[in-house]
């Protein structure tokens, strides 16, 4: 069973880069000045338990989602 991934809200994001500093596994980008994940390189979608991108936001625009 896999955990839950985080998911941008787009319309809250601010492009701020908070959550891309946080993230380990290097998988977040900014596109349009919006954050994007790359689940190919994402800790979550790979089963382990990885939040570093959900708590970093300011602005609660990452959630996870299962």
């Amino acid at each position: 069973m896999r955990s839950a991934i985080p998911a941008v809200e787009q319309k809250l994001c601010t492009g701020c880069e908070q959550c891309a500093e946080a993230c380990e596994a290097k998988a977040i980008k900014m596109v349009s000045e919006k954050a994007r994940i790359d689940y190919e390189k994402c800790y979550s979608y790979h089963g382990r338990n990885c939040r570093a991108c959900v708590d970093a936001c300011p602005r609660s625009a990452i959630v996870l989602v299962e």
